[in-house]
């Protein structure tokens, strides 16, 4: 189970499908021959949430099988508190390793994700987490600060007064409807006098 576990971690690491911490973690469990877990939630880049669902106050929350460790809950209350990262990875660590001996769950399955953008209208999309990740419905909110459509030569976008509603169409509009609101109002005060 190590080599799959190994081979499986070297995988995510190399697809950039795992960032931040988690990286970290597998990066170092991959040097040093330790044994890991693989996380339940890879599209986070914080182990917290991965953890936690394995904390014995989820039981009828996330947890699956109620699993119940105080030694594992005392590693994951004090990653939670620890703000220096190369301790907290270490706490991570060994968390980890807590669960893979523990054996909380099996990995059945690992759902890959269906994305549709248009690179040819838009462009600016970020992946998240790491270089592979997911480029719409991830965990961030990159892809939708940065986007913007695509331009031809920095000026009006790709497209643009070839298909849609004119802006002035726009405005009559607008115009029309603040008239029928006025209208609508005056007209109401005048039967309430």
């Amino acid at each position: 189970m190590d080599d799959a576990l190994a081979d499986l971690s070297h995988f995510l690491v190399s697809q950039g499908m795992v960032g931040g911490l988690v990286s970290d973690v597998i990066s170092q469990a991959l040097k040093t021959g330790a044994s890991l877990i693989a996380a339940v939630y890879i599209e986070q880049a914080d182990p917290n949430y991965q953890l936690s669902v394995f904390a014995s106050d989820q039981c009828g929350g996330w947890s699956d099988g109620c699993f119940a460790d105080p030694e594992f809950d005392a590693l994951y209350e004090a990653q939670q508190r620890e703000l220096n990262v190369d301790e907290r990875l270490k706490i991570v660590q060994d968390a980890q390793r807590r669960l893979y001996k523990q054996l909380p769950g099996l990995v059945l399955a690992y759902p890959g994700g269906v994305q549709a953008y248009r690179t040819d209208r838009f462009e600016g999309w970020v992946p998240a987490p790491g270089p592979n990740g997911y480029l719409v419905f991830g965990y961030g909110s990159w892809s939708y600060v940065n986007i913007r459509p695509v331009t031809e030569g920095g000026g009006t976008p790709t497209g643009a007064g070839t298909s849609g509603i004119s802006p002035l169409v726009w405005i009559a509009i607008a115009v029309g409807v603040i008239i029928v609101l006025v209208l609508t109002l005056t007209r109401r005060g005048r039967d309430e006098a």
